[in-house]
């Protein structure tokens, strides 16, 4: 009778690695699918002007994206085929993949940083209506600044998250630069 040995530690850290990679990208295919039908449902029904015939339609950061949803989703649905390639390829042992991960760590450490400013900007394309509308009454002041301090909150709230999330994709990339795990790779 046999035993089977377990995996290194390096090996494990692999196929984990590469099965929610794979797992994320095949939702986030399926999901972009869906969002797609539904940008494309919108642009065919004219959703964009029944919004903007109702003063519902914003301008700025928020707006764009409105314009360029079948764009945005189309483009997040071939997003994921390098990253179901990377995925694969990480399964069988291919160097490749290996360096496309980390530069995907490292790209997706980059990107989640950039998210909070934008985050931010959309909040404020989503207020800005809403504050010139309140302007016009006298209760515009406690507003203002409950809309400041939810603002700093949002920054916190998310600006922490994201700090956390970006050390830990710079924490695995330079994991999977190390020679255990170069070692697992030969192709």
């Amino acid at each position: 009778m046999s035993t089977l040995s377990p995996a290194s530690p390096a090996s494990q850290l692999n196929r984990v690695c590469a099965w929610l990679l794979l797992g994320l990208s095949v939702l986030t295919a399926l999901w972009s699918v869906g969002q797609l039908g539904a940008a494309l449902a919108m642009d065919h029904y004219g959703a964009q002007q029944w919004l903007a015939s109702h003063g519902l339609m914003t301008s700025g950061l928020l707006g764009w994206v409105v314009a360029h949803a079948s764009a945005l989703s189309a483009l997040q649905l071939l997003s994921c085929l390098p990253c179901i390639a990377i995925a694969v390829g990480m399964l069988r042992g291919n160097n490749w993949a290996r360096l496309g991960f980390i530069a995907l760590l490292l790209l997706t450490a980059v990107l989640n940083m950039a998210t909070l400013p934008l985050l931010d900007r959309l909040l404020m394309d989503l207020l800005t209506p809403m504050l010139a509308q309140i302007a016009d009454s006298g209760d515009a002041s406690g507003l203002i600044t409950e809309l400041r301090d939810a603002r700093i909150m949002l920054w916190v709230s998310s600006g922490l998250p994201l700090l956390a999330l970006s050390a830990i994709h710079v924490w695995l990339a330079r994991r999977f630069d190390r020679a255990d795990i170069r070692a697992l790779f030969s192709r």
